[in-house]
This record gives structure tokens, sequence and C-alpha cells, in this order.
């Protein structure tokens, strides 16, 4: 049998996505399974037993726009997939699988491409919206449809000899030594300018931590990120160890995230990072409906303003004076739960594997 599942876009998607891959290679242990997904959806399922190959769906370059999407589906129509299974609710992973006459093709019944799939997963709805649930159990729903059973919902990451090596020289050259203990700041967030929290209060957590715990923090961010991560290196009062001259890719990344005793981040991609290593974190969180991501929060906490009326709105950016679901976040109570995970979860004593 041969398999295709078209993975997420968004870093946390994919990695929440992670037991959904377990799920369809135990019910499916000597099918030929392939992932089709963005350039960095391929990085960060690197070293994954769950499938036997990967291919590049590159919508920013060579299989930009319509023809681009035709192009992919050739590709795939040569491997005659007996079933193709759409992760994202998008119409072009559909209409990719219909091009590349999948056999079956499961999907959500999302929008209008519903008449391009054979197995049709309808999700309870609250207007045009799907009721927040999730994206861990959404992604079992799905699968469920066509009785795959539901699994384990441990995320979960596998570390490449390359991406070691890049993030062990990374920290080498930034003067970080085995024997350190780290804290992952991560305060970017690709999806928009509302997920921001403010760098000086993530400078203010990130001393506090270096001096109550000898927690030494290690900046990380992704591209178009190192404007924020200078600016809270400027801020701290003690040494940071920023990344930004020398961003980590999505599979060094992993290498470093496990390496950390603890993260505080805003709620982004390497949020999931840390949950799928087992390391403790703090998550700053506005916009974004927690019910998302509501699943494998034994070593989380989740930070927010309950009382902010336009919260969750998941804009891109405020249209607000005020941002307060992130604004009013003070640097006290992120440090306050990042003590707690602490004393829960101490370094060196299960902390992180």
């Amino acid at each position: 049998m041969k398999i295709v599942v078209r993975i997420p876009n968004w870093v946390g998607d994919v990695v929440m996505a992670t037991p959904a891959l377990r799920a369809i290679r135990a019910h499916h242990a000597d099918a030929e399974i392939t992932v089709l997904g963005l350039p960095s959806g391929e990085k960060i399922l690197r070293g994954s037993p769950r499938h036997q190959r990967c291919e590049v769906y590159d919508r920013e370059g060579k299989d930009r726009g319509f023809f681009g999407m035709g192009r992919v589906a050739k590709r795939l129509r040569a491997h005659g997939f007996d079933l193709a299974v759409c992760l994202p609710n998008s119409f072009s992973s559909a209409y990719i699988f219909w091009r590349a006459k999948a056999t079956r093709r499961l999907g959500t019944d999302y929008g209008k491409r519903g008449w391009m799939l054979t197995d049709r997963f309808r999700p309870a709805m609250t207007g045009h919206r799907r009721e927040p649930r999730s994206m861990v159990e959404h992604y079992a729903d799905v699968l469920g449809t066509i009785g795959i059973p539901r699994g384990t919902a441990d995320l979960e990451l596998f570390e490449t000899e390359r991406g070691k090596r890049h993030a062990a020289r990374t920290l080498e050259l930034l003067g970080l030594g085995e024997e350190d203990r780290l804290v992952a700041i991560n305060p970017g967030a690709s999806f928009g300018a509302s997920k921001l929290w403010v760098p000086e209060r993530f400078a203010a957590v990130a001393d506090r931590l270096r001096e109550a715990h000898g927690l030494k923090p290690l900046l990380i961010g992704g591209p178009g990120e190192e404007a924020i991560l200078h600016r809270i290196a400027q801020a701290m009062r003690t040494p940071a160890f920023s990344t930004a001259d020398g961003v980590l890719d999505l599979d060094a990344l992993k290498s470093a995230v496990k390496r950390c005793s603890l993260m505080v981040t805003t709620d982004t991609g390497p949020r999931h990072y840390a949950v799928a290593f087992g390391v403790p974190v703090v998550v700053v969180m506005g916009p974004t409906d927690p019910r998302y991501t509501e699943s494998n929060l034994d070593r989380t906490i989740v930070v927010r303003k309950t009382d902010v009326e336009c919260a969750p709105c998941h804009l891109k950016t405020c249209p607000l004076t005020h941002h307060g679901c992130m604004e009013w976040i003070e640097a006290d109570e992120v440090f306050a739960a990042a003590e707690e995970l602490l004393r829960r979860f101490p370094p060196g004593a299960g902390g992180r594997p």
C-alpha cells in the first residue's frame, strides 16, 4: 500500500501532527509512506521512522502558484498512491491529491474542497469556523474517519547527526559547554506581531533565571527575528547567548532545544519542540485560543489574561491601541510560572531527558 500525507504548514502544527503520523504507521506497518510538506516540514521531520520519503512542496519557489501545484500533483501521480491524507484544511492540499489521482483522498470537509475528497471528516462548526479543539485530537478525528485507531497523544521529534553537529558547533562558538544549564528564550512569532511579548520583559525574566537558578539564556529565533534577539540581549544585565548571528535551522534547533532545562516562549513553533523533548515550557499567550493546543500540557504553564474581551482574536496584528492580551502580562507572572516548573522538574532531575 502506498500512502501520502500532506503535513501542515506551521512549525507547531507539524509537530502536533506527529501522533497522527505515528498512528498511520502503526495501522499500516508495511505501507510505503510519503509525507508532502513545505521545506520547513522536511527539516522538522528529518530522522523520523514514521515515513520512508519526503516530497517537498516548494510553494514559494519552483512550485509557486496554480501551475506549481500541477507540477507537484504530476510528481505524486507517478507513485500511484492508494491513500492520500490531507491534514491541513487548505484547498490546495485537496486539489493536489485530486490532480494526483490518489485512489482515496481523506480530509476535513471544509470550505469548498469537499468534492475533491472521497472520505470526509465533518467537524463540529460554529458558523464558518471549526469549533476549537486540540490539533492533536483533530488530526486523530480525521484519521478515525477511515478506521485508523487513535494512538497516544505524545509529540515526538527525532534528532539527526547533522543537526546534532550543527547545534553543538553553534553552542560551542557561543561559549557554552556540555555542563552549562540552559533556558531557551524564544520571543519570535512568524504568525504575526500580535503574538509578540515585550522584549524587555523577556530580558528581565532571563536575568532573574540566571541569577536565581544559574540558567544561561540561549536566545533562539527564526530568520527575520534577529532584531528581537538583539533587543533582548541589549536589555539584559547578565550575558546573553544569542543565535541572532547564526540562526539555527529547524533540524539543528531540535538538538539545541533538547539541551535546555526550560523554555520561555511565545505561542509559536519551538514551544512544541520543547514539549516533544520533555523540556518544561512557559508560554506567554495572547491572541490565540488555547484550546487549539490543549494537549500534552503536563510540563507546560500557559500565562495569559483571561479578562481581555477581544481575545482570542487570531488576528496577525492588533487593531487596537493597547494590545492588552500581551502588554498586560508582567515579567513577574512569567518568572513565577518558570519557578513553579523548575520546582516540579529540577534541572538534572527530570527537567529534561
